[in-house]
């Protein structure tokens, strides 16, 4: 599910876009993609307790569904209260989950509304961060706020990218335009606060931009190829970087039998517990792969 970029048409719509926004050179350059490494949990706890265990059941549709109602209905009960950063975060990731996973063949503009849900949860969350808040209240725009953002901020920041990310692509290639560069922004601030953060998903996410990246644009396959490695590296059980992989540089090459690996590597892989956080995260990396080997034949004709 995550880098989460794995429509390719899309991703390149958002890179043509970028392009017509004017070129942005990365700090980094081919192969010294490292960023900081600060081990940020995926969540935080909060006092929302049936909330909290219908979060960790979230593989299962109805456990998804009453994790949001709850927590959005301590929310409507207490909108300020202390625990409600930790709980819009929460809501974001499970937006993201319900609209790609769970409503994968739902109409395009049920799905789109379930992406904004999450991007404006997240973007919520983000005002815990008093310098951040204060910024934005006088008038100063997201992408020049993001700075002020630190480490602990880096779960709302990633979950606003990605779903807005997502939500804009089916919005389609006008609002990319206008959208696009504060997600780069983010993603990129992201990198530089927790690299490793949900199992390294901000490399999965650069993997896929900058092997999508038309060659006129910027492609640095050397680059896409190293942020995938990077991602093994911090995260070598997470089976989303095979899928990303195969998604974004496996096509590339046209590398058929390298495509192939890459997803058998995924099915090859015990599910681990369910009480593993990232379980339900595995459970649609195995969906992804199963879905995608049965339409290699398109995919990558022999």
């Amino acid at each position: 599910m995550i880098p989460h970029v794995h429509a390719r048409v899309a991703l390149v719509l958002l890179c043509l876009a970028l392009a017509a926004c004017g070129p942005k050179k990365d700090a980094n350059t081919s192969g010294d993609v490292a960023g900081a490494v600060t081990r940020q949990p995926p969540v935080a706890p909060t006092t929302v307790a049936a909330g909290d265990a219908a979060y960790l059941q979230r593989h299962v549709r109805e456990q998804t569904d009453a994790a949001i109602a709850a927590y959005e209905a301590a929310l409507v009960g207490d909108p300020a209260r202390a625990d409600g950063p930790a709980i819009r975060t929460r809501l974001a990731i499970l937006y993201y989950g319900r609209a790609y996973y769970y409503e994968a063949e739902a109409p395009k503009a049920e799905r789109m509304a379930t992406y904004l849900l999450g991007r404006d949860h997240a973007l919520a969350a983000l005002r815990r961060n008093a310098a951040f808040a204060a910024a934005r209240d006088e008038g100063t725009k997201l992408k020049d706020a993001i700075p002020l953002l630190e480490a602990e901020d880096v779960g709302p920041l990633y979950w606003a990218a990605l779903n807005w990310s997502r939500w804009g692509e089916m919005k389609g290639i006008l609002r990319v335009a206008l959208d696009i560069p504060k997600v780069r922004a983010a993603m990129e601030h992201c990198h530089g606060l927790s690299e490793d953060y949900y199992e390294a998903a901000v490399h999965r996410f650069f993997s896929a931009f900058f092997a999508a990246l038309p060659p006129f644009a910027g492609q640095d396959i050397e680059r896409a190829e190293a942020h995938a490695l990077r991602a093994r590296e911090i995260a070598p059980r997470h089976m989303e970087n095979q899928i990303t992989e195969a998604d974004y540089l496996a096509t590339h090459h046209r590398d058929r039998a390298r495509y192939q690996s890459l997803m058998a590597e995924v099915l090859a892989q015990p599910l681990p517990p369910e009480s593993d956080p990232f379980y339900f995260e595995l459970l649609v990396a195995r969906w992804d792969a199963e879905r995608k080997l049965a339409d290699l034949d398109r995919i990558l004709p022999e």
